[in-house]
Formats: C-alpha cells, sequence, structure tokens
C-alpha cells in the first residue's frame, strides 16, 4: 500500500525545476528506502536463525550426549538408537539403518517445521510494520501542512485522511485473517515456554539445558516482537491526532477549522492487533504473560531444590 501511494504521489508531481521540487522528490526517495530499510529484515532474521539454533541443537543433542557417555565409558557404551524428538514409527526405528532414515526424516522435519512455526508470525509483524510506518508518514505530512486559507487546503488534508481511512481497513482485515492465530499463538507459547522452563529445571545434561534455554528464548523473542510491535502501533496511530493538533490549523479558513474536531476524535482511538475479544497485543500483555511464566517457574524452581541437593 505505501509502495503505491509513493507511486501515486511520483505520476503526479511536475517538477518545475527549483529546489523545492528537488527537495520533495528526494524526501519521497527517502521515504521509500525507509520502507526497504524497515526493521522487519532485521526482526526476520533474528526469529528464524534463533529457531534454527533450537533445531540444530535438539538435533544433535542424542549424538552428544552418546558421544560423552561413550567417552567417559571407555568405548563401552553400546548406542541406544534415541532420536532427537520422541516420535511414534509404524517400524523399528532401533536397527542401523532405519535409525539413520528415521534420523534423517527428523532432521527434514524439524527445518519444515521452523518455516511453518515462523512465517505465519513474519507476515503478521511485516504487515503491521509497514501499517505503521504509513501511520509515521500520514504524521510527518500532517505536521508539514501549511494552511493558506483556500480550498487547496481541505484537499491536502483530505488526501491524507483517506489514505489514513485506508490504513485502518488494512488494520480491520489484518484482525479478521490474525485474531484467532494470534490468540492461540499467545497462549499456545505461554504453555510451551512454561513447559520448556521446567524441562530445564529437570535436565541432566548441560547440553539438554541448553537447548531448552535456547527454545525459551527464541518462543519469547516472537512474543517480544510481536508484542514490541503491537505496542508501536497504538502509539504511531495515536500519534496522528497529535499531529493534528500540532500543525498550523489557524492559518486555515473557519470550514477548515471546524471538519477539524472529526478526525482528531477518530484518530485518538488507537489501531491495535486484537487475540480475537480476548486480549490486545501489546507489551503489556506481553509483560502479564511473562510475569506469570517467573513466577511458575520460580515456584517450581523451589520444589525441586530438596531434590538437588
Amino acid at each position: 500500500m505505501n509502495f503505491g501511494y509513493i507511486s501515486k504521489l511520483i505520476r503526479e508531481f511536475q517538477l518545475a525545476g527549483t529546489n523545492e521540487d528537488v527537495k520533495c522528490l528526494d524526501e519521497l526517495m527517502a521515504y521509500h528506502d525507509d520502507v526497504l530499510l524497515t526493521d522487519v529484515r532485521r526482526v526476520g532474521n533474528i526469529m528464524f536463525y534463533t529457531h534454527v539454533l533450537t533445531a540444530f541443537l535438539f538435533d544433535i543433542t542424542p549424538l552428544i550426549i552418546f558421544g560423552v557417555e561413550y567417552i567417559h565409558s571407555g568405548g563401552e557404551k553400546q548406542i541406544d538408537y534415541t532420536l532427537p524428538y520422541g516420535v511414534w514409527y509404524p517400524w523399528d526405528h532401533r536397527q542401523p539403518a532405519m535409525y539413520a532414515f528415521t534420523y534423517a526424516i527428523q532432521l527434514l522435519g524439524s527445518y519444515v517445521a521452523i518455516t511453518n512455526f515462523v512465517v505465519p508470525d513474519l507476515i503478521l509483524a511485516s504487515v503491521a510494520s509497514l501499517a505503521n510506518l504509513n501511520f509515521g508518514y500520514i504524521s510527518k505530512r500532517i505536521r508539514e501542512i501549511q494552511p493558506k486559507g483556500n480550498k487547496e487546503d481541505i484537499k491536502c488534508l483530505g488526501e491524507l485522511l483517506a489514505y489514513h481511512d485506508d490504513i485502518l481497513h488494512m488494520i480491520d482485515e489484518v484482525n479478521d485473517v490474525f485474531s484467532i492465530s494470534i490468540l492461540l499463538s499467545y497462549f499456545g507459547f505461554s504453555g510451551m515456554s512454561c513447559l520448556i522452563g521446567v524441562n530445564v529445571l529437570t535436565g541432566t545434561h548441560i547440553i539438554e539445558v541448553l537447548k531448552y534455554i535456547v527454545s525459551i528464548l527464541s518462543i519469547l523473542l516472537i512474543m517480544y516482537y510481536v508484542s514490541k510491535i503491537g505496542t508501536e502501533m497504538i502509539t504511531a496511530s495515536t500519534d496522528i491526532s497529535a499531529a493534528l493538533t500540532d500543525h498550523a490549523w489557524y492559518d486555515g479558513n473557519k470550514y477548515y477549522q471546524r471538519m477539524l474536531p472529526f478526525p482528531i476524535a477518530r484518530a485518538q482511538r488507537p489501531a491495535v492487533l486484537k487475540g480475537y475479544k480476548f486480549f490486545v497485543l501489546s507489551m503489556e500483555s506481553f509483560q502479564s504473560v511473562s510475569l506469570k511464566q517467573y513466577l511458575l517457574l520460580y515456584g517450581r524452581s523451589l520444589s525441586c531444590l530438596p531434590t538437588l541437593f
């Protein structure tokens, strides 16, 4: 949507050879670069590679544990055919050939699962980040408006308000598509984090503890970034209301001034990402879930102390 809007502005742009024209075109190109260099790629790389690292640790854990036990036993340890993931198979995988085949299947499946696990959240983060970028651009353009007391003022502001309305409709569509997914992901992430935290406390090998720690960090990273983007959306969308009151509205005619309360009132209602009808995706909800996870793990760790000593 933002690329289309840039194209529309450039097509309507008429160069007259003045410095103001060059400045305007430079601003459009700078905005285009901001869209391309947004944090979405950085966030996506962090999400993807942390999950790849998690899968890699899970995949090599049985081999490392066997290698350590084999060395400690002086070469007497027999292979126990342990798989990275506890999955039932209709064949006996405790044969050398079938074990290698089953192990390879699990290796492939782990990386396919990463793609299916991360991609929906990356799509949500990308679309929401682009919406936030558009909100910021609309606020910037509104603050730069200098009313001259004619009909062009209303036309100029009207185009930006129509653009704002398009972004709000886009967010409604995003919520229609992702609201159930957000709800299930949030509760799923919370449950997985708690279960993994318990495994960290009960782990017997350092490699097992390490893989569970990396796993819980990768889950928390996704929750954190998506919640952060949700909070940025609330801030960026309500900033449009502040931009409408900050710009030089007093230089406009009476019709211009009278129409301002309506877009100001609408912009004061923040755009949000929703977990269906239960909660708004934000850092506040992330903090609440993280606190409950911490209290659960803290209580679990206290109960494990007597067995450790």
